[in-house]
């Protein structure tokens, strides 16, 4: 990273806001530029589009307003006692990661940096219910994936960028592109996010 990332939050506990800020801002690695108490606040804030990686609570206090996570690089952070299945519909809206806010300070700072470069995680309960959803319990679902494919399965589940898995596979970024488009139609999987939740899903170590 170059610079100082802009990370704008959203939730309505001043309290919660005011201890992420502190998080993130412990160091030059981030600053935050601007923060709201909804969704339908942050997006008449200016703000909101000068930021790099957006960090919200979930699930949204007002499920009618349910934003469109896709605009930017989003880390959603499931609040204590969310039913880990909510986490779906923040993949669903577009979020790049997915986690619970008891994160540390350092795994936070992480986790903003990795979707900021592109990347994404999502918390193994989260995973769970992800790839409960997307095929059941019945094993004869799961698709098979070429070594390669598994490889940058992986990768992915690490919360590596396409250059990252590039440079790990030996593949070009552009192959990396074909490969991931391919996972997400055989794994029938709408983000990066849920690939990374039915590799976790299926046993796979995110840190190998």
């Amino acid at each position: 990273m170059s610079g100082p990332v802009g990370v704008y939050l959203v939730d309505a506990r001043s309290i919660w806001r005011s201890g992420l800020r502190e998080a993130l801002e412990d160091g030059r690695s981030f600053v935050v530029v601007g923060e709201a108490s909804d969704h339908a606040a942050a997006a008449q804030d200016a703000r909101l589009a000068r930021c790099d990686v957006l960090v919200t609570s979930w699930p949204p206090i007002k499920w009618e307003e349910l934003p469109d996570l896709r605009r930017l690089p989003t880390l959603a952070l499931m609040r204590e006692g969310a039913e880990p299945g909510s986490g779906l519909r923040a993949l669903r809206a577009g979020a790049a990661a997915c986690l619970y806010d008891d994160v540390g300070a350092v795994d936070l700072r992480a986790a903003v940096g990795f979707v900021h470069e592109g990347g994404c995680l999502v918390d193994p309960r989260v995973a769970a219910a992800v790839s409960e959803q997307m095929h059941g319990n019945q094993a004869t679902t799961m698709p098979r994936l070429t070594e390669v494919e598994a490889k940058v399965a992986g990768c992915v589940a690490r919360g590596c960028t396409n250059r990252e898995i590039a440079m790990e596979t030996g593949l070009s970024e552009r192959t990396v592109v074909t490969i991931i488009s391919t996972l997400l139609q055989k794994l029938s999987a709408p983000t990066r996010s849920a690939v990374a939740a039915w590799w976790m899903r299926q046993g796979g170590d995110p840190r190998s």
